[in-house]
């Protein structure tokens, strides 16, 4: 018997074939594969340029903190040297006389020497029972001028003999510091512990 039918071709793929086998399907899941290793590297390059920008703003942040700290120090530890400076004069000599502590001031640049000092003043502690004999000494040393002011009653009085440069309108010398609380409590530190101490800002 002769068959009509056309002869078997192999060689032409079956309808059945895996449809990723045929190469349109290839290049897309290569282009696909090649997008997810790009984003994967995308990714940890990202994570690293991350890390690497806060370690690098950690040291900055912790450089620039380091600089202001040490300017501030710095700040601090400049008026000190003007005040040791004056307990030398006053070290140095039996008594100062406001002419002497005026020269001395005023051999200084403040601003530049001490920058943020505005002056330097003499306070001295005074007890209230020997506020007569006080007054009648620095009125004798420096003048007739000098009184004692003050509406404390505590038993004692830390009074301001000198003031240098002057404060423009107002007569600063013979004025009791002590006679406010949160005052005299930086004044009391500073008389006990013979340091640098820091007060509240002061008004006079």
């Amino acid at each position: 018997v002769v068959s009509s039918l056309p002869p078997i071709d192999d060689s032409r793929p079956s309808p059945q074939q895996a449809w990723w086998r045929s190469p349109s399907a290839l290049a897309v899941f290569v282009g696909l594969l090649v997008g997810v290793i790009g984003m994967a590297l995308t990714a940890l390059q990202y994570q690293a340029s991350r890390e690497q920008m806060l370690s690098d703003v950690h040291v900055e942040f912790e450089r620039l903190a380091s600089e202001a700290a040490h300017r501030v120090q710095r700040r601090f530890e400049l008026p000190l040297y003007g005040l040791k400076g004056l307990r030398g004069l006053h070290a140095g000599s039996s008594h100062v006389d406001a002419s002497e502590f005026r020269a001395f001031v005023e051999s200084h640049d403040l601003a530049r020497e001490f920058p943020g000092m505005l002056g330097m003043g003499l306070i001295e502690r005074v007890e209230r029972d020997a506020l007569d004999g006080y007054t009648a000494a620095v009125r004798k040393a420096d003048g007739d001028s000098f009184a004692v002011r003050s509406t404390g009653d505590q038993a004692d009085l830390y009074i301001l003999r000198y003031m240098v440069p002057d404060v423009p309108g107002t007569q600063v010398q013979g004025y009791d510091m002590g006679q406010e609380p949160v005052r005299r409590q930086s004044l009391e530190a500073a008389w006990r512990s013979g340091q640098m101490t820091l007060s509240p800002a002061l008004q006079i």
